[in-house]
């Protein structure tokens, strides 16, 4: 595993536990910004895969996941919201 596996992997690891608050409250960012942000994980995941850095590439979809949580339950709760205008 070379440092820069160890430095990519670490920074990913920082910002999935900074995520992790978000998951639990009842505030979510913006739909767009979380499955844009899931999409440009998922690539960045596939390029550190390429490149044999397996520890990056497993956090980076790690967060991914996270930000993909994040976009579902924003859908949910505007659904949500829809119906009870209704």
């Amino acid at each position: 595993m070379s440092w820069q596996d160890y430095v990519f992997s670490l920074g990913s690891l920082v910002f999935t536990i900074a995520l992790l608050p978000s998951v639990r409250s009842s505030d979510k960012p913006h739909i767009k910004t979380s499955i844009i942000t899931a999409v440009v994980l998922t690539i960045f995941a596939g390029a550190y895969f390429s490149m044999h850095f397996y520890w990056s590439a497993t956090v980076t979809f790690a967060n991914a996941i996270i930000w993909y949580i994040l976009f579902l339950q924003k859908y949910v709760q505007h659904t949500k919201k829809q119906s009870d205008k209704k």
